[in-house]
């Protein structure tokens, strides 16, 4: 909606000097919804032309000898867009701007666009290529259908549950393919297939969409968090087979010096008083005095 301008001066020749101006005005959800239903503009009949409907006019002017007039008229413009949303509860991108769910609205530099979820047209979901890439699948445990996707090169790592068995009939689906399930993200699934290393396809990939970036931050968040726990983990492995190398020395100096002095280890072993250690092999027999 435009609000247009004309200052207009009639000089001492009765010459008029016109100054044509156009300034572009918020319109409210209510206006837009007003002129959908009565095809008006501030009470102007507005026409219609491909899709659209438009008044533009310019203002009447009122001449005055030697006198400033200011003469105004809102001017509109009435569009018919077509939305897709891929879920009822998700965002979604308009013309102008990314739109919320819920709000049923949308205002931006002075144009507002208000739609109507009574006519929506529900299609069936058709599946799109986000990304394609390389990276290494395991599992987590033996015997379980938890699998771990790793993208070292990206620093990407997804959670995964094994699907059943896709169909040949199906896109993208052969005898070497398997498909998974994004554990926390149900809108996404992976295809994979074996890669030999002397394959020249190791190095395909498909760049990412431009909205590839929001299913890339949690996977990334995920692979920061999987590699803290690999450390996790790899340095409680590396504790526990230090203490069994510490356990299996002391075995083994305890039998060493039990074919010497067996009263002289079982003292150093905290064995109970009267305790003699005798060594068979790589056995030691506890020999303990009564009284």
């Amino acid at each position: 909606m435009k609000n247009g301008q004309q200052p207009i001066f009639r000089d001492i020749f009765a010459q008029n000097v016109i100054v044509p101006d156009k300034i572009s005005i918020d319109t409210t959800p209510s206006e837009c919804n007003d002129m959908i239903n009565h095809k008006k503009c501030n009470g102007n009949e507005m026409k219609a032309s491909d899709n659209k409907y438009v008044f533009d006019h310019e203002p009447t002017t009122l001449k005055y000898w030697m006198d400033t007039v200011t003469a105004e008229i809102i001017n509109c413009f009435l569009e018919k867009v077509q939305l897709y949303q891929q879920s009822e509860d998700t965002n979604f991108q308009t013309p102008i701007g990314t739109a919320s769910a819920t709000a049923g609205n949308l205002s931006h530099n002075h144009l507002t666009l208000v739609w109507d979820t009574t006519y929506t047209h529900y299609t069936a979901p058709i599946n799109q290529l986000v990304e394609s890439g390389v990276g290494t699948l395991t599992r987590q445990m033996e015997g379980e259908k938890s699998f771990r996707l790793q993208d070292d090169d990206n620093q990407l790592d997804f959670h995964l549950i094994l699907r059943p068995p896709c169909l040949p009939l199906q896109q993208n689906c052969t005898n070497c393919t398997s498909a998974y399930d994004f554990v926390g993200q149900p809108k996404l699934y992976i295809l994979t297939g074996e890669i030999k290393e002397n394959s020249s396809s190791t190095s395909t990939t498909t760049p990412p969409p431009p909205n590839a970036e929001i299913f890339n931050i949690p996977a990334n968040i995920q692979y920061i968090r999987d590699q803290l726990t690999d450390h996790e983990n790899e340095l409680a492995r590396l504790i526990q087979i230090l203490q069994c190398d510490s356990r299996k020395a002391k075995h083994e100096r305890a039998i060493a010096s039990a074919q010497y002095k067996g009263w002289l280890v079982a003292s150093q072993l905290n064995l109970p008083q009267c305790t003699n250690l005798q060594a068979l092999g790589r056995t030691a027999v506890v020999i303990q005095c009564k009284e």
